[in-house]
């Protein structure tokens, strides 16, 4: 079943009550993006049910008669699909908020029903309607759904006449107007919340692009101005020593990538994109990436995003190419994220160059990682590894140069997996030298490739405890 429920309704303490109804030797499995996000159903289940996280489900032996997946729509699309399959014998639950801080839902609803809709498998569909947190139709409710738009509707676009691209006058906007745009971000994406139409409206490095049908919109594109930025800065970013906000990109490639001459480019990151369902397949996207290409004349052109298959096709037919892969699941999409950049000036072709070969070293050994961590369709994973340059061996010295910037600053382990896992197999006796602890959390992360799950100790020490454990092995090596 899937029950669907605006903020407020009651969700996750109905399926309390539901569990707590079943008969107390049912076989109950509760799963959620965290196990904080099940605490409301446990409250009211009256002990039926334990909380399995979602790798734990995909890659142990757990056969729960009943599962009930909370907030699905901030799991990636993939995972639901396989949880589905992977236990076709259990009575299934998946619910989600519609709209609200929790989430839109509109990817759970898009994708992941039409999806269930085709499959043999009985669905029954339930929504939660009357509130329990205020009475029907409560004016507080409704002055929040107006103040933040988080009810806001895109309008249905014209047939046949001319598209028109421009930059929105943010200063300008009447309610109209505002709801048109803030409703199709609503729809296409999966998380939207008010600070993302406070940032729309205020942040001063922001712009908004919109495409046009008879004065309707029907696209819009934020886009944000980064980069830039003292040499000094980049260097205080890249050791870990400070951070920055309002430049997302040139902070990823600085901070994940280990690269701080990047930071003092001049980025143009394309923030959302969004299209009316209705007026999708008519190269409106891609019309509004082409009027931002030549609005704006940066050092790169960058985007980053919960991947997919169907956006990283999207994007390499407008030149972007595939930089970084993260191993963290983006709060939007659930996905792995992605990093995508369109050079244009000489430094930013060749910084482009040496990300790619970077990449194509560290993409097997994340895969499987990402596998092991969670769940990575095998759609995705051969989307990524797609038109990924030949880079020849890495030489001992690229080696060691990355394993000393990880050890020495922010960048996450997975980015340099490629480097970890050589530089310990060629040095067994400093390994050896390791207390028992530090040695097991290298060896199964780096060398073993296992899930942050299963190394036998609590998630949150182990990835700290692998940075100071690399730094120990390093020095000891000289």
């Amino acid at each position: 079943i899937t029950v669907l429920a605006d903020r407020g309704r009651g969700k996750s303490s109905a399926l309390g009550l539901a569990l707590a109804r079943l008969p107390p030797e049912t076989d109950v499995v509760v799963t959620a993006e965290s196990e904080g996000q099940a605490a409301e159903i446990f409250r009211f289940a009256e002990g039926r049910g334990r909380f399995r996280a979602i790798s734990e489900l995909l890659h142990h032996d757990e056969r729960p008669e009943v599962l009930v997946v909370d907030e699905a729509a901030q799991i990636p699309v993939f995972v639901l699909e396989r949880l589905a399959v992977r236990f076709p014998q259990a009575k299934i639950a998946f619910a989600t908020t519609a709209r609200g801080y929790e989430g839109t839902g509109r990817g759970f609803v898009l994708r992941f029903l039409a999806w269930a809709r085709r499959q043999p498998r009985p669905l029954h569909c339930h929504e939660l309607h009357a509130p329990i947190r205020w009475d029907e139709g409560d004016p507080l409710e409704r002055f929040v759904l107006d103040v933040l738009a988080l009810d806001a509707e895109p309008a249905e676009p014209p047939e046949g006449l001319e598209l028109r691209c421009e930059l929105l006058d943010r200063d300008a906007l009447d309610e109209t107007r505002l709801r048109e745009v803030f409703g199709l971000l609503v729809h296409a994406h999966y998380r939207t919340t008010p600070s993302d139409l406070h940032r729309m409206l205020d942040a001063p490095n922001l712009a908004v692009h919109v495409a046009t049908i008879a004065g309707r919109v029907v696209g819009a594109s934020l886009i944000a101005r980064e980069g830039g930025l003292p040499e000094a800065l980049c260097d205080r970013l890249a050791r870990g020593r400070e951070r920055v906000h309002g430049h997302a990109l040139p902070d990823t490639l600085i901070t994940h990538s280990g690269r701080p001459e990047a930071g003092t480019l001049q980025m143009v990151r394309s923030v959302r994109i969004a299209v009316h369902p209705a007026a999708r397949l008519r190269g409106i996207a891609r019309a509004l990436v082409d009027h931002v290409h030549a609005t704006y004349d940066p050092d790169l052109f960058g985007t980053l995003f919960g991947a997919t298959p169907e956006l990283l096709s999207f994007r390499r037919a407008l030149g972007y190419r595939l930089v970084r892969v993260g191993m963290s699941r983006g709060r939007r999409s659930g996905e792995p994220a992605a990093v995508m950049v369109r050079p244009v000036s000489p430094r930013a072709v060749a910084l482009v160059d040496e990300l790619r070969a970077s990449l194509a070293w560290n993409l097997p050994a994340q895969c499987e990682l990402l596998d092991r961590d969670l769940a990575l369709d095998p759609a995705l994973a051969a989307s990524f590894r797609e038109d990924l340059p030949h880079a020849p061996e890495p030489t001992p010295e690229q080696v060691s140069a990355a394993v000393r910037r990880y050890v020495s600053g922010p960048q996450p382990s997975d980015a340099v997996a490629w480097a970890l896992e050589r530089w310990v197999r060629s040095h067994p006796a400093a390994l050896a030298a390791l207390d028992a602890k530090a040695r097991a959390i290298v060896e199964g992360r780096v060398l073993d490739r296992r899930a942050w799950t299963d190394l036998g100790a609590p998630v949150p020490w182990a990835m700290r405890a692998l940075r100071p454990a690399m730094a120990r092995l390093f020095e000891a090596a000289g």
